[in-house]
């Protein structure tokens, strides 16, 4: 495995994740969210979102890296990203951030492993 690539791909799919489940969250709480404070909430929420996100991802793929077949593998990794996504249990808010945020790097982070793997196969 290439941690280079791992990392990076880790990288990309935080810097996306902390963007749009910042603008989901938003969207959903728009009228109890003042807007003047939505930079706020994003630099707090990716500083999580890179460090608790990226170790969970990381995690994930360690729990799931002998199982076969793929699909299993797939939903190990899902549920080891619900399950640390949900749980912060202080709020409303908090609770839809971080599953979000959660659900969000899953569908990121396995979008981009499937690239890569598909890029990887057609060069070789």
């Amino acid at each position: 495995m290439d941690w280079f690539l791992v990392l990076k791909r880790k990288a990309l799919t935080g810097i996306v994740t902390a963007i749009l489940s910042t603008l989901v969250v938003f969207v959903y709480f728009k009228e109890q969210v003042d807007t003047s404070i939505l930079w706020l909430i994003f630099l707090v929420f990716a500083v999580a979102i890179f460090s608790y996100g990226i170790a969970v991802s990381l995690l994930a793929d360690f729990l799931s890296k002998k199982t076969n077949p793929k699909p299993v593998a797939l939903f190990i990794r899902f549920l080891v990203y619900l399950f640390f996504g949900s749980i912060l249990f202080l709020g409303e808010f908090l609770v839809f951030y971080s599953l979000t945020a959660s659900l969000l790097f899953f569908i990121f982070d396995e979008a981009i492993r499937y690239g890569q793997l598909h890029s990887l196969d057609a060069t070789q």
